[in-house]
């Protein structure tokens, strides 16, 4: 190519769209399913940490904070995390695993309801109260009676 030439810039650009082909098929030829620098196995495995985390320590006074050290990471990272792994935050699944545990033994015991609250870790029977009945349709005392 010499600038000299009339068509010159034409070359350059047909040159410039070669690479950008030849870039663009080896991009397409990657397979899907390989983890791009590890990032979703690396998230994966902060889930499973911050999970076990949660499932173990339940019943105590947890904080965002506690959950993302567990998973070795930001908080803002753990909110990352739990919104691409399960669609919630890591407070509203903290939560959810709470009342679960604490439907079951309504269903399975005779301990109060003061009881059960502070088990589960809830510190606040009306709060407990509150998101029992948004999550369940029912209050826990209704719950356990209409269960039975």
């Amino acid at each position: 190519m010499n600038p000299q030439d009339t068509d010159y810039e034409l070359h350059g650009l047909e040159l410039l769209c070669r690479i950008w082909r030849c870039l663009y098929n080896e991009l397409c030829s990657i397979p899907k399913s390989q983890p791009v620098q590890g990032i979703p196995l690396l998230r994966e495995q902060r889930m499973q940490q911050m999970l076990d985390f949660i499932h173990k320590h339940y019943s105590e006074s947890i904080t965002v904070d506690m959950i993302a050290q567990a998973g070795s990471t930001s908080k803002r990272e753990c909110f990352r995390c739990f919104r691409s792994s399960i669609s919630q935050s890591p407070t509203e699944y903290l939560n959810q695993y709470r009342l679960a545990i604490a439907a079951h033994l309504l269903l399975n015991t005779t301990q109060s309801l003061s009881c059960i609250c502070e088990q589960c870790g809830f510190n606040n029977v009306s709060y407990f109260g509150k998101l029992f009945r948004n999550t369940y349709g029912v209050s826990p005392g209704q719950y356990r009676m209409k269960t039975r």
